[in-house]
């Protein structure tokens, strides 16, 4: 996953292996050469004194310990058993030790964790502090031209094992808009998120269009895309732990995008590294800590840190509280609010969290298998549900504080379809209370019902 991180901050591939592969490869390299040479003195020794290794008169403390066991009965031949036995013992001890020396001394991960709550508190007050760099350009942009996605499919894949996994979406996202996915686990909000910096796996197509500040994102080259990567769109991963390099300090990794996209220096990289974290009220202390040295909360801000170093237009964050204890993640949510007010930054929102999103969006699309099956502005959604999907995702959540509690949770009934099984017609029918003979026929599209866009030909009605 930290991989995927950089790339999507706008490393180039030779950039993130030489950053973020081969460090981490070091040090169990190193384990590896280490023990594979004290290896190789045993079993040459062993060789050696059954008579297969060396010939005489090569050195080997194999033969001469051979040598030594034909007079075993001689007290002077004995110091030949027991001295190049000694000596093989220490050899592959020290080459032993020397591996484990190297790889604590190389590896950040074996040092002792260092317990937060003796920082300094940050000390910054007012707004975020801006990039050094730019803002993408915005000019002559409307409401509906920030990021457009038209008929957008992923399929993974070849041949019959084929499936689609997104199967014709179509939303815009305006400047300083905020636009919720959400859905069950499997429904395609993730692809949809990695599909828009184009970091999905290899062997998957994409079709359909997405269009980011007037340029095709499905039509760059590699090059086009790292140069467009954490400048006009950036991305936040929901496990920060997985998603930030182990083996780099934090300011290393929100510095990275501006070094890269920027050229900044070293130093200046560096001090932009810790205004940033002071504006995510982290201490500076933090750019020369690790992420193993870090709570969970304050890696999560970490990565919004990097995201935001070179301003981008577009933030995407796909599950940004899910790994996260309910305090912390009411400060992300928090965070990310002002983030949105002082910034004018778009945010496209991947998550399974109904109150998130009605906390930190504009607009709620509602994904099932692939599909966008409501849409509309969070209030129109949340308090007038059309589809049956969307108000049994709303029963299934548990009540809030002061609100009275039911007897018991009313979720969905049954799962998700597979992307391989999905039935004929109306993708949720299997799972529908109000499902007619019709629904197998075809599937619905999209219709405006009075204030949203609900995909079902048994709605919902209104109260």
């Amino acid at each position: 996953p930290f991989v995927e991180a950089s790339r999507a901050s706008g490393s180039s591939r030779l950039r993130t292996l030489v950053r973020h592969v081969l460090p981490n490869c070091l040090a169990p390299a190193l384990v590896a050469a280490t023990f594979a040479m004290g290896s190789a003195i045993l079993l040459e020794s062993a060789l050696s004194f059954l008579g297969f290794g060396a010939p005489e008169p090569t050195a080997s403390w194999g033969l001469l310990m051979a040598d030594g066991f034909q007079d075993i009965l001689d007290p002077a031949a004995r110091l030949l058993v027991l001295l190049p036995g000694l000596a093989i013992f220490l050899a592959v001890a020290t080459f032993n030790l020397v591996g484990d020396g190297l790889r604590e001394a190389l590896d950040p991960r074996a040092h002792g964790a260092i317990d937060p709550s003796g920082f300094i508190a940050s000390d910054r007050k007012g707004p975020l502090p801006k990039a050094p760099m730019p803002e993408a350009p915005r000019a002559g942009q409307t409401s509906d031209s920030m990021l457009k996605v038209r008929d957008l499919r992923v399929r993974f894949g070849n041949g019959a094992t084929a499936f689609a996994a997104i199967d014709g979406i179509s939303f815009d996202v305006g400047p300083g808009e905020a636009l919720a996915l959400i859905g069950e686990s499997g429904s395609g909000k993730s692809t949809t998120a990695l599909s828009l910096l184009q970091l999905l796996p290899r062997g998957s197509q994409t079709s359909g269009s997405v269009t980011l500040l007037g340029e095709d994102v499905l039509g760059m080259d590699e090059r086009r895309l790292t140069q467009m990567r954490g400048k006009k769109v950036a991305m936040v991963f929901h496990d920060p732990l997985a998603a930030l390099n182990p083996v780099m300090r934090a300011g290393e990794q929100v510095a990275e995008a501006l070094r890269f996209h920027a050229k900044l220096p070293r130093a200046a990289a560096r001090t932009s590294a810790i205004e940033l974290l002071r504006g995510m009220d982290l201490p500076a202390q933090a750019v020369d800590l690790y992420p193993h040295q870090l709570s969970g909360g304050m890696r999560q801000r970490v990565l919004i840190a990097g995201a935001l170093a070179c301003g981008p237009a577009l933030l995407v964050a796909d599950e940004p509280t899910s790994a996260l204890d309910p305090v912390m993640q009411r400060q992300i949510v928090t965070l990310l609010r002002r983030l949105r007010r002082e910034r004018d930054l778009a945010l496209l929102l991947a998550t399974h969290d109904v109150a998130l999103a009605a906390e930190l969006c504009d607009r709620i699309a509602v994904l099932y298998a692939g599909r966008i099956i409501e849409h509309g502005k969070v209030s129109d959604v949340l308090a007038r549900p059309r589809h049956p999907y969307t108000a049994g995702l709303l029963r299934s959540l548990p009540p809030q504080l002061g609100e009275p509690r039911a007897s018991r949770l009313d979720p969905v009934a049954g799962s998700p379809p597979l992307p391989w099984a999905r039935p004929s017609g109306c993708r949720f029918r299997d799972r529908c209370p109000r499902a007619q003979p019709d629904c197998e026929i075809r599937e619905p599209e999209l219709a405006n019902l009075g204030g949203t866009e609900t995909a079902c030909f048994h709605p919902l009605e209104t109260v």
